[in-house]
């Protein structure tokens, strides 16, 4: 990465660089000088800032409840995009469809939820469930809301 430019003057008989106010070279007492511009290379700086990124990002991502570290290898495909994904992104989709007309796919997806004994994403399911329930009045949902709330 390439910072802001320098300003000095190199004096052209000896090669010492003087500061930009010198009107003879400190060494050689030359008036032989001319200003000159330097790109200041910062690789420690970047080194550094690199480095405080990544352990930001190891502390935050190793404070998950013991539970996720499991569910992380069995997340299953969210159904409707078929592609892995983790918990986080699996509670925040449990958590958006209820928004959506649900298709089959979508019921597997927050059924599924309520397996992994997770009350962050049980929750999430419930939620989602109630809100296809009151849109659309399907016994099925009624049912699963009653059964899961028993327990």
């Amino acid at each position: 990465m390439v910072l802001p430019m320098a300003k000095f003057k190199l004096c052209l008989d000896c090669g010492y660089k003087n500061d930009i106010s010198s009107n003879k070279c400190l060494i050689c007492l030359s008036n032989n000088i001319v200003i000159k511009e330097e790109k200041r290379k910062y690789y420690f700086l970047i080194l550094f800032t690199f480095l405080l990124v990544v352990s930001i990002f190891y502390l935050f991502n190793n404070t998950k409840p013991e539970n996720i570290g499991k569910i992380e290898k069995e997340v299953p495909l969210f159904v409707s995009e078929k592609r892995p994904i983790n918990y986080y992104t699996y509670l925040k989709s449990i958590e958006n469809i209820g928004e959506i007309e649900p298709d089959e796919d979508d019921e597997k997806a927050v059924l599924r939820a309520f397996k992994y004994n997770i009350p962050q994403l049980s929750s999430a399911a419930l939620k989602t469930l109630k809100k296809w329930y009151k849109k659309t009045a399907n016994e099925k949902y009624r049912r699963i809301i009653l059964e899961f709330e028993k327990k």
